[in-house]
Formats: C-alpha cells, structure tokens, sequence
C-alpha cells in the first residue's frame, strides 16, 4: 500500500508506510493523506505522538481474572473446580491426573524407541 504525502516544496509522491516514518522524522514533508483527509505534519497527531492512556483498564473483560493475572477461586464455577481438584474431598485434581498420564505416555514412546534403536541397529 502507498500512502500519497506533499513535500516542504509542496511535490506530491507516493511512499511506502515504513518510508513515511522516516520522511516525518527527518521533517522533508508537510502532510500526508490518511482515509478522509490530509494529515498536516506538526499540527495533527501523527504516528508515535499518541498519549499514554489514562482510564481504566479494559482489556481484562473476565470475570475470574484481574489486571495482575492472579485467578480468584472463590467465583470459579464447580465445573472448573472440580477439574482443579478444588472441591472438598478431592485430594488431587483430574488436571494433575492428566498431566501425570501425558508424562507417562511420553516416557513410554521414549522406551519404546530406545528399544527400537537398540533391536534394528
């Protein structure tokens, strides 16, 4: 994609986006068109020159999880609970049960293998 820029001497071009960055840092353009209207260098807001945001924090719609990606378990539902082994009368979780099968499997595919190379070489 080209973006249509005007320079100091009031030339038009057609640069590529990575070009334009450069262009605007060195000061060679006076504007640049952007979808609806001409972006004036100096006067309108232009790439880099966004300010810090300072509202609350939106990105974290969940109900379960804050800002600092700590889990609260007291709003987890029973289902996720009971797969955590969180429940009363659970010992351990079926998460931790799976986890123990998937290393026994891989140890195994490893012994199998070992034996393979030993019998066909």
């Amino acid at each position: 994609m080209l973006i249509k820029i005007m320079y100091d001497n009031n030339e038009h071009d057609m640069v590529k986006p990575f070009l334009l960055d450069k262009l605007i840092i060195s000061g060679k353009i006076k504007k640049f068109a952007r979808s609806k209207q001409w972006a004036i260098v100096g006067k309108d807001k232009v790439r880099g020159e966004g300010g810090g945001y300072e509202g609350p924090e939106r990105r974290f719609s969940g109900r379960n999880v804050s800002t600092d990606m700590t889990i609260d378990l007291k709003t987890l539902s029973p289902d996720i609970k009971n797969w955590l082994g969180e429940e009363p009368g659970r010992t351990v979780g079926r998460f931790f049960i799976y986890a123990m099968a998937g290393l026994f499997v891989i140890l195994a595919l490893l012994l199998i293998q070992t034996i393979a190379i030993d019998l066909f070489y």
